[in-house]
């Protein structure tokens, strides 16, 4: 499973600390690979549509997250507008923000 993740907005947002991340699963350990997937699967990111929430009127320094999954030939990209009301999908995001930061050495 390929996975792409970025984030946008948010108060004091920087350009350098939204670079989207690519995270393979299959080259993480299998403790991580399983949760990861387990969050893919647990959020039913293929069914999920575009976009997901919408922010209040007049709403400013909202992050907007882009999630891309590719599993074999299902593939699905979906732009989730914090804060998610699925508590599936926060904790996909949340777990995808981690991985983030850590591979930005954050």
């Amino acid at each position: 499973m390929r996975i792409r993740f970025q984030s946008e907005g948010g108060i004091a947002a920087f350009p350098g600390l939204n670079k989207p991340i690519e995270v393979h699963t299959e080259q993480l350990s299998a403790d991580q690979r399983a949760e990861l997937e387990g969050l893919v699967n647990g959020a039913d990111v293929f069914n999920q549509p575009e976009v997901v929430g919408s922010a209040a009127p007049g709403a400013a320094d909202y992050r907007v997250y882009t999630v891309s999954v590719q599993d074999g030939a299902r593939q699905h990209t979906l732009r989730v507008i914090e804060p998610a009301a699925d508590p599936n999908l926060r904790r996909l995001i949340e777990r995808l923000r981690t991985l983030a930061r850590s591979q930005r050495g954050t």
